[in-house]
């Protein structure tokens, strides 16, 4: 690899350096790509299909991609606030001000918990 202090170009010299970079990058993804399609291409020979049949056959065009919860998703409340039963907390994030108060007064975080 050629030498890489960047550190004393000037900011066009940079910038330029910055494009060549971004192009090259694409011209090694271009080529990662086609040799996986080669592999792929071969693999599929060998089981004298085609790459299509392997990838359907593979059950990855059908695979559930793993996905955390929704934005802005809530989970089941486990504490209520005992003087205003419309106030719930998850016990997940920030603990809310009428738990802080419960349990500054000297009550416990269990004194809240939601019967099961």
């Amino acid at each position: 690899m050629a030498n890489n202090d960047l550190s004393g170009l000037s900011l066009g010299e940079l910038k330029e350096v910055g494009k060549k970079v971004s192009e090259q990058i694409i011209v090694a993804e271009r080529q990662e790509i086609e040799r996986a399609a080669e592999q792929i291409e071969a693999i599929a020979r060998s089981l004298n299909m085609t790459p299509q049949e392997l990838i359907e056959r593979s059950g990855l065009l059908n695979a559930k991609v793993k996905r955390g919860p929704k934005p802005g998703a809530k989970g089941d409340a486990l504490y209520r606030n005992p003087n205003d039963a419309s106030k719930t907390w998850t016990g997940r994030g920030r603990q809310p001000k009428w738990a802080e108060d419960h349990i500054a007064g000297g009550g416990k975080l269990d004194d809240l918990k939601i019967a099961a």
